[in-house]
């Protein structure tokens, strides 16, 4: 989905929001694939059990539940699958 397809507002205005469209399900329990989820860039505090959208070593986008003892990265699926 580029910006020109649509427009979604937000009653959140920072700089630092923007909105992306999920694909895969490795987050389906919170939200299924083609959602449309609002990151904020500048909130960093890694709270337990709070979402987060990441880059990985390989350059690469992922969305996942933040688990604070050990830290890690949990998928939240229906599916129980593992995509990125």
């Amino acid at each position: 989905m580029s910006a020109s397809d649509s427009f979604v507002p937000l009653p959140y205005h920072r700089d630092s929001v923007f909105c992306l469209t999920v694909e895969g399900n490795s987050m389906s329990r919170q939200a299924p694939e083609t959602s449309i989820i609002a990151v904020d860039y500048e909130d960093t505090d890694l709270v337990d059990g709070k979402m987060y959208v990441c880059k990985t070593g390989e350059g690469e986008t992922t969305f996942k539940r933040f688990k604070a003892n050990p830290h890690r990265l949990e998928p939240d699926s229906l599916e129980g699958g593992h995509d990125t």
